[in-house]
């Protein structure tokens, strides 16, 4: 995200946001007091980042894709791991990683098959936190990887210039 910020990237400003916002929401229900520093830090970036998005307008479809992979990628990397630590508190327990794998998919892709149920009150919280997250990262991928194919397409199809008719107009 580092690196999507300073090149300027609009993919990496929302990420970023979606991202705080979640930690900040995370940092509300569990009122942890001894973070009341990072309450304060969280304030002060998601305040820059949302005061500064005028100077996030780069859009490549290289640079998209890579934060847009960047972003899948975490996700599943937070989902599974996630499940795999509050494992306990699913029906039935999930004990390995190909299971937790396999728990962040369906659950990511909002299949959710029902054969995995979180049961305790962290589990559903996180599992609520993981289907917002999937429905946001991959329509944000989808949306930055083709916006700007549609945008250079649109900027050929305008930008051609024909030929044209000549009018006049004759007094009578």
């Amino acid at each position: 995200m580092g690196l999507g910020l300073l090149w300027r990237s609009r993919l990496a400003w929302v990420m970023a946001v979606l991202l705080g916002a979640t930690w900040g929401s995370e940092h509300t229900i569990s009122r942890a007091v001894s973070r009341t520093c990072d309450a304060g830090v969280f304030a002060f970036l998601l305040t820059a980042l949302l005061f500064s998005w005028r100077h996030f307008n780069r859009s490549s479809v290289a640079v998209s894709t890579l934060f847009a992979l960047t972003a899948v990628v975490m996700l599943l990397l937070y989902a599974t791991f996630g499940s795999y630590y509050l494992g306990a508190g699913f029906k039935p327990p999930i004990t390995d990683l190909v299971t937790a794998l396999y728990y962040a998919m369906v659950t990511m892709s909002t299949v959710g098959y029902g054969d995995i149920v979180p049961e305790a009150p962290e589990t559903r919280l996180f599992t609520i936190s993981v289907i917002v997250l999937g429905v946001a990262v991959f329509a944000t991928s989808v949306t930055a990887v083709i916006a700007p194919l549609i945008r250079q397409s649109l900027k050929g199809i305008l930008g051609r210039k024909g030929t044209g008719m000549k009018r006049e107009i004759t007094l009578l």
